[in-house]
């Protein structure tokens, strides 16, 4: 195998993976929003019961909670760009715009026409 094939799937495993975390992380902000609803509903009836002490603690780990999603938010958005600029990178390698020669899929479906001509 070639470098520059091994580099392209080990580019593509690399682009998976990195969509399996972004997968993931975005299954943790769901999470967490249902657990900040939870708790401001929580609070809203502290509030209501005139509990203030529960309050501060209520709000104490809504804060804690929303930093948490905050956090994979940012992570999220550097992930999604970093995914972006990887796929741009793979289908230029495909392209391989940065040279004349052909690509492996150019080179063998050449090869096939020639053949095909042949018989």
């Amino acid at each position: 195998m070639s470098d520059s094939v091994v580099r392209l799937v080990h580019g593509d495993v690399n682009f998976l993976f990195g969509q399996l975390k972004l997968l993931s992380a975005s299954q943790q902000i769901w999470i967490l929003d249902s657990k900040i609803r939870e708790l401001e509903c929580r609070y809203q009836r502290a509030v209501r019961n005139g509990n203030k002490m529960y309050q501060y603690n209520l709000e104490l780990k809504i804060s804690t909670i929303t930093a948490a999603k905050e956090a994979f938010e940012y992570y999220i958005a550097q992930k999604t760009t970093e995914l972006e600029q990887d796929q741009v990178i793979i289908q230029g390698h495909l392209l391989n715009t940065e040279t004349d020669e052909p690509t492996d899929r150019e080179f063998y479906a050449a090869e096939f026409i020639e053949v095909g001509a042949q018989l």
